[in-house]
């Protein structure tokens, strides 16, 4: 029987990103375009998380530190190692930038997606599929 598994030498390597290469990519990201509005998962903070290497998020991570931008390793309600957006006031602003900047990063060869972190109410968090 023949093993269907790859073995991790046969996985495609994504080339890693220099530090200068990382702030270019970030600084391009955040001065991205945002579309319209979109919808909203009610008020809340918006975010970037980043799932790369940890070499390549301590590069991320001094690239906002260079822009004065907030990143956030350990965060409560979202991921972690996540770039900070904005705060959605149920108008979808924050999110569209949040996506913009994931696009654009992504392009750049950073995996990243966007996540929100809704604000708790009555003692728990808002469950934005039931909104």
């Amino acid at each position: 029987m023949a093993s269907t598994r790859k073995s991790r030498s046969s996985r495609k390597h994504r080339r890693s990103l220099s530090k200068p290469e990382v702030v270019a990519a970030v600084r391009a990201a955040l001065a991205a375009p945002v579309g319209p509005s979109g919808p909203s998962c009610d008020c809340g903070r918006a975010y970037v998380c980043v799932s790369a290497d940890k070499a390549t998020v301590n590069a991320v991570a001094a690239a906002c530190r260079t822009l004065n931008v907030l990143f956030v390793r350990k965060n409560y309600g979202a991921g972690n190692n996540a770039i900070y957006c904005g705060y959605d006031n149920a108008d979808g602003r924050a999110l569209a930038k949040a996506e913009a900047v994931a696009m654009s990063l992504n392009a750049a060869g950073l995996r990243c997606y966007v996540d929100c972190a809704p604000r708790p109410r009555h003692g728990g968090y808002v469950d934005c599929a039931s909104d």
